[in-house]
Order: structure tokens, then C-alpha cells, then sequence
């Protein structure tokens, strides 16, 4: 499995998964990974197979110095979220609906992507 680490600005093979949900994406089934640091990591389920290289996507860097710890996915008022819990930054809400309109992100950056609401602050997306 290799990802991109946007705030280490490098791939990686051995960055560990912190916890992840299972997730449909355009219709098709993906893991949604949250690493150490807080890349956010697509993972197409049909690229899945014995002994094959992976690839995930990071579409989102949600800052450094924090540890994910728990992911939930759910519906309110006909839209997708994801809440993600994590040791640094409380609960993060964000939208889950529309996760294949993110680009990759390939270069070196602390935090972009996917726009997220917590408890007194919001990001919006800087893809």
C-alpha cells in the first residue's frame, strides 16, 4: 500500500492506518483511511488484490501532530458526512457526498482538500 503524505511531502509504504470506514464513491465501494498525521485516503475496493501494489488516493491533509482515531459515516437531511474523531482537533464533520471531485493531492502541504466544520472553526476546501 503506498500513499502520498502531503505534510511529509513524500510516498509512503509504511504509514499506519489509524482507523477507516467502508464507503461508496461514484456507486463504487472504497475504504476511506485515515493515517497518522491525518492524510485522508481513498482505496478503491476492485484494486485489492493478493500480493498487487497499491495505490490510494490522499484527497485530503487534515494537519499534522494529530492521531485519527475513530471515523463514522452518516445521513442528515438527504447528504453524506463523515465525523472523525481525532487526538488533536476534536470532531471533524465532513461531506462524504461528493469525494470523487477532490483531486490528489501530489504535493507537499500541511493542510488541503477536503473542507471540514469542527467545533468553532471550518476549512474550506483549498484543492
Amino acid at each position: 500500500m503506498e500513499i502520498y503524505h502531503g505534510s511529509h511531502g513524500r510516498f509512503e509504504t509504511n504509514a499506519p492506518v489509524r482507523t477507516f470506514v467502508p464507503h461508496r464513491i461514484d456507486g463504487d465501494p472504497h475504504i476511506l483511511a485515515a493515517y497518522t498525521c491525518t492524510p485522508l485516503v481513498k482505496i478503491p475496493l476492485y484494486s485489492l488484490k493478493p500480493a498487487s501494489k497499491v495505490t490510494g488516493t490522499t484527497i485530503a491533509e487534515l494537519g499534522d501532530r494529530n492521531r485519527p482515531l475513530d471515523m463514522v459515516v452518516y445521513r442528515k437531511d438527504g447528504k453524506e458526512f463523515i465525523l472523525m474523531n481525532n487526538s488533536s482537533r476534536g470532531v471533524m464533520k465532513l461531506p462524504a457526498d461528493k469525494l470523487d471531485s477532490f483531486p490528489a493531492i501530489t504535493d507537499q502541504t500541511e493542510i488541503k482538500g477536503v473542507p471540514y466544520e469542527s467545533r468553532g472553526s471550518s476549512r474550506e476546501s483549498s484543492s
